[in-house]
């Protein structure tokens, strides 16, 4: 779908109607270069019902431009298109579900959690790291330091690791992926969290929530350092 000419299209008739809102959406959603210059299309349509100004009554036209900018805002489509999943443990449901985000990713894998120690997990994520997928962990420091504890096997892969150096816990159990899909919940990466515990992890694409964890994480990053092999 061109998107010049969809909203050429869409402002003939003097309506956004459902379908189009619909359509539009679904294209944001597929087409991640259009969803990355999000200002130029919001300007663009600006400056086509601009150009019919003198055409179209003045209620119909800011009604159109209205509803057009609702859906290109990423809050608006995050109420539109987002979707959540939930898998609960135990059970290999979370387990599975972690393991399948890191090896669908294909940009980046940020890991902020507290304790991990499953194999899989880990494998899942070094297999990532040598597909060329940027991949950053924090975690716990004194978790680290666990029998079985899968942190210094991540850092002598060349993954970028950092700990948090502190008396208190860092005790986040959260993923991003491709800076787009957020996983959060109870749920450590570890073999008793599928087994033994009573666990959960929720998975979202709604922006609204990747972009606040995506600040806690870059928040996090700046205030530890590097693991060393």
């Amino acid at each position: 779908m061109e998107l010049d000419e969809f909203l050429r299209k869409s402002l003939e008739d003097r309506r956004f109607s459902r379908a189009e809102r619909k359509a539009l959406t679904q294209h944001l959603v597929d087409t991640p270069e259009a969803a990355q210059r999000i200002d130029y299309w919001c300007s663009r349509a600006a400056q086509l019902a601009k150009g019919e100004a003198g055409s179209i009554r003045g209620r119909e036209l800011v009604t159109w431009l209205y509803e057009v900018s609702k859906v290109l805002s990423p809050r608006g489509r995050a109420r539109t298109s987002s979707r959540t999943e939930t898998y609960f443990s135990p059970g290999e449901g979370p387990r599975r579900r972690i393991i399948s985000l890191i090896r669908g990713a294909r940009e980046s894998v940020d890991c902020c959690v507290f304790t991990i120690t499953d194999n899989d997990i880990v494998d899942a994520l070094l297999e990532t790291h040598r597909r060329g997928i940027a991949v950053r962990v924090i975690s716990d420091d004194l978790k680290s330091e666990d029998r079985g504890s899968d942190i210094v096997r991540l850092v002598r892969a060349g993954i970028d690791v950092k700990l948090d150096d502190s008396p208190a816990h860092m005790h986040h159990k959260f993923a991003l992926f491709d800076g787009k899909v957020l996983l959060n919940g109870s749920y450590n990466w570890t073999r008793s969290a599928a087994k033994k515990n009573e666990e959960n992890i929720l998975v979202t694409d709604d922006s609204t929530f990747v972009e606040a964890f995506t600040q806690m994480f870059e928040s996090l990053w700046s205030q530890y350092g590097l693991e060393q092999p």
